[in-house]
């Protein structure tokens, strides 16, 4: 009895036949991204647009340049021809040429509203007027002011003082030297 013998790897049966797809193989703008796809569009849409600006300008221009030179020739033919024609046709007019709009006149500066920041330490005559100021009160968490009597930062120096959790009210005398704030909107003069 005879064996069956196994093939070896050099008598391997051959690959089975693998049918090709029809057409030719799908191009490359089918592999593109979308977004890339999108910007070549854009930028073909933008190129097209520019050169077709281009031309429009470039027709504008000759028409005009035609327009003058005819207009040119048409002026100089109807001062050739003696006065007795006047069934020729009257000669283009130039036009007008174009009006320069007047400038519009600057608005007013609005007046300047007199006050001062919400914080700092300010000096009466230098920095600020004295008279009655108007804060709308805390500009976050706690509003203070004080009237001095010097600038010294010793407790005495202070005249008046108070702490503010909303709107407030303050007389800056001409004798006071200075006024610290801190925290407040900003003050502005009321008289």
């Amino acid at each position: 009895m005879t064996t069956p013998q196994q093939p070896s790897w050099s008598q391997q049966p051959p690959a089975p036949y693998q049918a090709q797809p029809a057409g030719p193989p799908p191009g490359r703008w089918k592999r593109l991204p979308l977004w890339q796809k999108i910007g070549i569009i854009v930028g073909a849409v933008l190129v097209l647009g520019i050169i077709g600006n281009l031309a429009d300008s470039g027709e504008e221009e000759e028409e005009q340049t035609q327009a003058s030179e005819t207009a040119e020739e048409s002026a100089d033919s109807a001062t050739e021809e003696e006065p007795a024609e006047q069934d020729a046709e009257p000669a283009a007019e130039e036009p007008a040429p174009e009006e320069e709009p007047e400038p519009e006149p600057e608005p007013e500066p609005e007046p300047e509203v007199e006050g001062f920041a919400g914080s700092g330490v300010f000096l009466v005559g230098t920095d600020i007027d004295p008279g009655t100021y108007r804060t709308a009160g805390p500009d976050g968490f706690g509003c203070y002011w004080a009237r001095l009597s010097g600038t010294s930062g010793e407790f005495g120096d202070i005249i008046a003082n108070d702490n503010l959790d909303g709107q407030g009210i303050v007389t800056i005398d001409p004798s006071d030297v200075a006024f610290e704030t801190t925290g407040c909107s900003d003050w502005t003069l009321v008289e």
